[in-house]
């Protein structure tokens, strides 16, 4: 019988999460440590973790073993801290995807540093200026802040503005620019890690290395010239610092379309969405992948359940006894 993979896509790691940490789309990004040892640990207990090497084996069909690809988006600080032990533990590899432009400039975006300032700062009158953008809301408590993130996001979206293209002097917050405003006590979960931590965790013999893109501009906004840059010097950098080839990438927010698809093909070997895509049309430039959510980390068993059904991943729960 011939044997596949499914592949796990991970951001943050942390061993509990800041109650100011409302906004469900970036909470669910992280998970806790003690379940990310029990992913790991149930994982590595029934499959063969794979490198991104592996991966041929299982499309020219010499694979001997069921397998499982960890990928860890953005190269964030609390992932190495928190997650990086794990995986030594149970000598597990995991292939970490940096975007270039967010590790060199080595700061939380600012995007993701507003949850915790507009938290600190209730009832606050957020105002967002980017381009042509102009987004003014009055947050009065917090459960209104997951609504209005959630406005800010899709109109971001709906402009096509990247989101951690928009800098700290571009929102206010009571009329006080966020870049005034002080971190102290902020977490920072979404802090890069920098290029020497990442260097170190390669060496370790147990991360490798893929490409996110250099902006984290989704892959589909971009021309087929821009894309083809986006590409190119996130592999440059990634070079440069770390000395080693990716030869792997994921499209940042997931999102792409028929031109990200050959250029991709052009600069790596395997590109991975974080969406689920039918196994009839997968290809190796346009692979699934399944995100690990903080609210549900126990449904590995039933995302990970061989065959696949598609089904499967929008049913699943918490499945009683895994732990």
């Amino acid at each position: 019988m011939r044997k596949s993979f499914k592949t796990l896509m991970f951001h943050g790691v942390a061993d509990d999460m800041s109650e100011h940490c409302v906004f469900m789309p970036s909470r669910n990004c992280f998970v806790r440590t003690d379940d990310f040892e029990k992913a790991i640990d149930y994982c590595s207990s029934r499959f063969k973790i794979l490198r991104p090497g592996d991966l041929d084996a299982y499309f020219d069909g010499t694979a001997s073993d069921d397998g499982i690809f960890i990928t860890v988006d953005d190269g964030l600080q609390y992932f190495f801290d928190h997650a990086l032990p794990v995986l030594k533990k149970y000598n597990a590899p995991a292939t970490v995807f940096i975007t270039s432009d967010w590790t060199n400039e080595g700061i939380e975006p600012a995007i993701f540093a507003l949850e915790y300032h507009l938290y600190s700062k209730l009832p606050a009158k957020l105002v967002v200026k980017k381009n042509e953008l102009h987004f003014e809301r009055q947050v009065t408590g917090k459960s209104g802040i997951n609504a209005v993130l959630n406005e800010l996001w899709n109109e971001l979206f709906n402009r096509k503005i990247s989101a951690n293209s928009i800098r700290a002097n571009e929102i206010s917050l009571n009329g006080v620019p966020m870049n005034e405003l002080t971190d102290e006590g902020n977490p920072g979960y979404w802090k890069p890690a920098s290029w020497e931590t990442i260097r170190a965790a390669h060496l370790s013999g147990i991360i490798d290395i893929g490409g996110h893109g250099k902006t984290h501009t989704p892959f589909s906004w971009l021309r087929a010239d821009e894309l083809e840059q986006e590409m190119a010097e996130n592999k440059k950098e990634i070079q440069t610092h770390l000395n080693t080839e990716a030869v792997v990438c994921t499209f940042p927010h997931g999102m792409y379309d028929e031109k990200t698809l050959a250029v991709v093909g052009k600069h790596f070997a395997y590109g991975f969405t974080n969406r689920v895509v039918p196994a009839a049309v997968e290809t190796r430039t346009c692979l699934s992948r399944y995100n690990v959510p903080f609210q549900r980390p126990n449904s590995i068993p039933s995302l990970l359940s061989y065959p696949f059904a598609g089904k499967i991943l929008r049913k699943a729960g918490a499945v009683s006894g895994w732990y």
